[in-house]
């Protein structure tokens, strides 16, 4: 006996010794940051599993947040500190109705900051600290400071969760613990003498498992160890190893049943991949141009605080948390908008203030050339005013759209995710064809009329005024001398600027001449193209067809369009590098300043008059004439050198192609079939239950704890029936999955009709926006004519009436004048706005396809023309030939390994 108790004190020994060991171990090993880091393993294992096909390859995937970001959070993120309280439902967690709260709320401390701390320190701020975007540099920084683009991707990763969950449902779950008791008693509470007991057994260690065929085993292990230390003082010992296996042959059998959300799981976790990949091709339209965005992933679990579908029911927009509905969203290829927004749209609104600008300076000129055309009682009061009214107008418009635009602008930065105080530029040449009006000519013509200005203002000082009758007499004082001395130094910054005209705005206009002609073969093509395909809609009887006069897109009058534009810059920079009056001017200035004051009052006021305030702004208002002239030339060169990336593509073909392509497409395929196998789902629970029940234990013998013996066992067997009674919400359940099933057939071709009509209606637009572009580049020309012909009015020399006077202009010479540069204005915009909603359009179909591809950095890859026989897409094959092959990790747990297959790897499609 006393051999026994030894033996079962070393057994005691040795298992508190491996209890203690396995305690330090989990206790050691398991804590917060152990399950965070296994989650994060697990979840990108699942997601690389799903990436197989490089359609939706989601490359360098992560819900990591970079340093650099603003929402990174420098803190434990186990154990973050406090973040900013409202100070009095803080002291509610620390005493609540007279109650102690909480103590240890502080140990991981706090902190004053929400946002990271230090974000700001790795802007690209340079030393004016604005900071400058190119779209490439907005675009980044959206996606390293944005929280809706980090909230898809943590969708998906909670997506890959559910999925783990699932899979947890069949593999070997193990529970259990130890536990140990000690108890005294004293012999009043026994009736039999004191008692000490010291009781170590098992908590509920038991391994389950869930099969597919919905069989559940249950296999438990139970085991006492109890020592007593009065009375006899024994020691006794009892195992027991039992097990459950519980069969259902009915209800509640079967894979259709069984691993149902297993399979909505890793098929949610395959579409949410795809739809991740089309959402980050929406995202970079969207925040290019404010157009295009999508639909991210949907988590279809994660409800009752848990991951996993456990609240699946299997109807009703799929029961909680929607894990049973299907749903067809996202763009289907609609019209964009006529004015684009995002980071496109602030570069055009650039451009429509700097027509602005140009209009404005275009009016200024204009007004201080018919001040002196009022004076000379050329024009009368009312058409200066006129002018001067259009004027002020055009100059609150232009605050009025200034204000809009940092309005804009504010709302782009909290696209990116900075904050709206940031000084932000945004600067990039993708518009910069569109500069017809050369922004260096605005500069110059502002300076031009800065000097008329001052010019004039100088003049009228100088001059006197007519006293009692008598014709004023100029007389040399130093005041004069003051006057000429400006009026040599003004005379010199105006050779300044038409030296800097020859030698910077005239090169870069014969440039633009040049680049006319290189573009020239690429306008003829395209007139071509676009002539043809209005004669085979109209062959095919197409009325809107008859409506297009095919002279728009005749393009043989441009071949002779350089010679003039080179002919006209040629006699302009006769007029600006002509420089003799010009230095004549300043000599006669500096001989006056020599020896004025020895000229008689009459010779010194005929010297003036005739040499120097007759000539200086007759110089003036030829250069800024010039410098008009030379902008219309620049934007007449410029506007015929535009083309459009050609489009031409038929409705028929593009619908195949995005359905071969698209992944939405893909996944409203997959969804439809979800919808599909729910009734066989809710079909299960119509029917009887029936299961097999096999279960037994094994039993320890003596007060060895592992001898187990048979002799001291059972095995139970058992056949367990009941009939389908009562089955009226299983009924109803079943009924409504039916009809369901139905709404989403109908949901599934009204979403196919979606993107048909979408396409056709995208390529619609397309074709309207190559007609619109060519009669907004007319109306430019046309523009471009109407200023020419207002300010030459001005230019002509004046005649005289029949009283030997000067004739005086028109009365509509002021109003012509206003309407010509509005037109000029309206037409710089009007023909930029179409450009833009073209290129746009031309990268929605792109997207709408399903052929638009990323590179590395998240951006789009331009393709170019678009249109089968530009080669873009590749023609799809039938679905038999280009299906992808099945993912060989059918099974949880199996490696996924990529597909071999080359028709896959093309990232073009098969």
């Amino acid at each position: 006996m006393h051999q026994v108790q030894h033996r079962a004190r070393e057994t005691t020994q040795r298992c508190l010794f491996s209890l203690g060991i396995l305690s330090c171990l989990l206790w050691g090993g398991c804590n917060r940051a152990y399950y965070r880091q296994a989650a994060d393993e697990e979840a990108y294992d699942l997601l690389a599993e799903k990436t197989y096909d490089p359609r939706w390859a989601l490359q360098d995937y992560g819900i990591e947040v970079s340093p650099e970001s603003r929402m990174f959070d420098p803190f434990d993120p186990d154990h973050p500190p406090i973040p900013p309280d409202d100070p009095e439902s803080h002291h509610l967690m620390h005493r609540v109705d007279g109650k102690s709260g909480y103590p240890g709320w502080a140990m991981n401390g706090s902190t004053e900051h929400v946002q990271n701390p230090d974000w700001m320190r790795t802007l690209p701020l340079d030393e004016d600290n604005q900071l400058r975007l190119s779209g490439t540099e907005a675009f980044q920084l959206a996606l390293l400071h944005d929280t809706g683009y980090q909230r898809e991707l943590e969708t998906l990763y909670l997506s890959a969760l559910d999925v783990s969950a699932e899979r947890f449902r069949f593999d070997t779950q193990f529970f259990g613990g130890y536990g140990s008791e000690y108890r005294s008693q004293g012999p009043a509470t026994s009736g039999s003498g004191s008692s000490n007991t010291l009781d170590l057994s098992t908590r509920n260690m038991t391994m389950r498992r869930t099969f597919t065929t919905g069989a559940e085993m249950v296999v438990g292990l139970a085991n006492s160890l109890v020592w007593q230390f009065s009375g006899p003082d024994n020691y006794s010992s009892s195992t027991l190893l039992d097990f459950s296996l519980v069969q259902p042959l009915l209800r509640q059998a079967g894979r259709e049943r069984i691993m149902e959300t297993l399979t909505l799981s890793e098929r949610t976790l395959l579409a949410n991949v795809r739809q991740m990949e089309r959402y980050r091709r929406g995202y970079y339209l969207e925040l290019m141009t404010g157009f295009g965005e999508q639909p991210g992933p949907t988590r279809r679990g994660g409800f009752f605080g848990s991951s996993g579908l456990g609240g699946f029911t299997g109807v009703g927009s799929g029961g909680f948390g929607g894990v049973g509905g299907s749903s067809f969203g996202g763009s289907f290829g609609s019209v964009a908008p006529e004015n684009a927004s995002g980071y496109i749209g602030l570069l055009q609104s650039q451009l429509n203030l700097r027509n602005g600008d140009a209009s404005l300076a275009a009016l200024r000129s204009s007004l201080s050339q018919l001040e002196a055309f009022r004076d000379a009682g050329r024009i009368d009061f009312f058409q200066v005013e006129q002018l001067r009214q259009r004027l002020y107008s055009t100059v609150s418009s232009l605050l009025t759209l200034r204000r809009s635009y940092q309005d804009r602008l504010d709302r782009f930065k909290s696209d990116l995710g900075i904050p709206p105080q940031i000084d932000l530029v945004i600067e990039d040449n993708t518009l910069d064809q569109f500069n017809l009006i050369d922004p260096q000519l605005i500069p110059l013509q502002n300076s031009v009329l800065q000097l008329q200005n001052q010019v004039g203002a100088i003049i009228i000082s100088v001059l006197p005024t007519a006293e009692d009758n008598q014709a004023p007499q100029v007389q040399w004082n130093p005041a004069l001398k003051t006057a000429l001395t400006q009026l040599s130094i003004l005379a010199k910054r105006l050779d300044q600027l038409r030296q800097q005209t020859a030698q910077v705005n005239i090169p870069q206009a014969a440039n633009d001449i040049q680049t006319l002609r290189v573009h020239l073969p690429d306008r003829h093509q395209a007139g071509k193209e676009l002539t043809n395909l209005f004669q085979q809609r109209a062959a095919a009887g197409d009325d809107s067809a008859n409506l297009v006069d095919l002279s728009l897109f005749d393009t043989s009058g441009l071949d002779n369009l350089p010679v003039l534009l080179a002919e006209t810059l040629s006699g302009i920079k006769t007029r600006i590098t002509n420089t003799k009056a010009a230095n004549q001017l300043v000599q006669d200035i500096d001989q006056l300043l020599q020896r004025g004051d020895q000229l008689q009052p009459g010779d010194l006021q005929t010297v003036l008059e005739t040499r120097i305030f007759s000539v200086f702004p007759d110089l003036l208002n030829e250069l800024s004439a010039d410098l008009l002239e030379l902008s219309l030339v620049q934007a007449e060169a410029r506007a015929e050198s535009i083309s459009l990336v050609p489009v031409d593509m038929e409705a028929e073909g593009a619908l195949e192609i995005a359905r071969e392509y698209r992944r939405d497409w893909m996944n409203a395929r997959a969804s439809l079939v979800d919808a599909w196998r729910l009734v066989e789902f809710n079909a299960d629970s119509l029917e009887s239950n029936l299961d097999v029940v096999f279960s037994g234990g094994i039993g320890n013998v003596s007060d060895h704890p592992f001898n187990l013996d048979a002799s001291n066992g059972n095995l139970r067997a058992a056949l367990r029936w009941d009939a389908p009674i009562t089955r009226l919400q299983e009924r109803n359940t079943y009924r409504q999955s039916l009809i369901e099933y139905q709404q989403s057939r109908r949901r599934y071709y009204r979403f196919e009709d979606a993107i048909a009509s979408g396409l056709r209606a995208a390529l619609r637009q397309v074709q309207l926006n190559q007609v619109n572009f060519e009669l907004r580049r007319t109306a430019l020309r046309v523009a471009i004519k109407q200023v020419q012909s207002a300010r030459l009015k001005l230019q002509e020399p004046p005649r005289q009436n029949a009283l030997g006077q000067a004739g005086t202009f028109g009365p509509t010479t002021a109003q012509n004048l206003i309407s010509s540069l509005d037109s000029l204005r309206d037409a710089q915009d009007d023909i930029l706005s179409v450009w833009v909603n073209y290129e746009v359009q031309r990268a929605m179909l792109d997207l709408n396809l399903g052929t638009m591809e990323l590179d590395d950095e998240g951006a789009w890859v331009d393709p170019g023309p678009i249109g089968l026989k530009y080669g873009y897409p590749t023609n799809p094959l039938p679905a038999d030939e280009g299906a992808p092959p099945p993912n060989p990790a059918a099974q949880p747990g199996q490696e996924n390994l990529p597909a071999a297959d080359p028709a896959i790897n093309n990232p073009q499609g098969p």
